[in-house]
């Protein structure tokens, strides 16, 4: 039976928790601890740089946006200006066939009014040499 309280004896010593301390932490030393701080600063700060860099991003496209507002509407403009530009120059076209066409009317009247002129016109006449020149 001895033997058996000791084993029950031995089960609740191995089953208690051991009332020795902690083991303690090992300190870090103080160049590693600055050296950790110095580099969560780094990252802050380039953290801080890259929101910097994001809005002047934001802002340059925002511009840029505008920039190619203005530079479809001039282009659109261009398009106008080009289509009443070739608009112009059909009614100019039209306009010289049409001169071209007057042009051999009178070509046509005023060679069918000289072969019909008098032969000798009397003091210069309506059709006399002075007044075809």
């Amino acid at each position: 039976m001895d033997n058996v309280r000791l084993m029950d004896e031995m089960r609740k010593r191995m089953a208690e928790p051991i009332n020795q301390p902690a083991l303690p932490q090992p300190e870090v030393p103080p160049s590693r601890s600055e050296r950790v701080e110095a580099a969560m600063r780094a990252i802050e700060a380039s953290e801080n740089e890259r929101e910097a860099l994001r809005r002047e991003l934001d802002e340059e496209r925002t511009n840029r946006r505008g920039i190619q507002a203005e530079v479809d509407a001039l282009m659109l403009a261009n398009s106008r200006l080009i289509t009443e530009i070739e608009a112009c120059r059909h009614e100019r076209l039209d306009a010289l066939r049409r001169l071209a066409g007057f042009e051999a009317v009178f070509d046509a009247a005023l060679t069918v009014l000289q072969k019909h002129r008098p032969a000798n016109p009397i003091d210069g006449g309506p059709f006399g040499e002075d007044d075809l020149d």
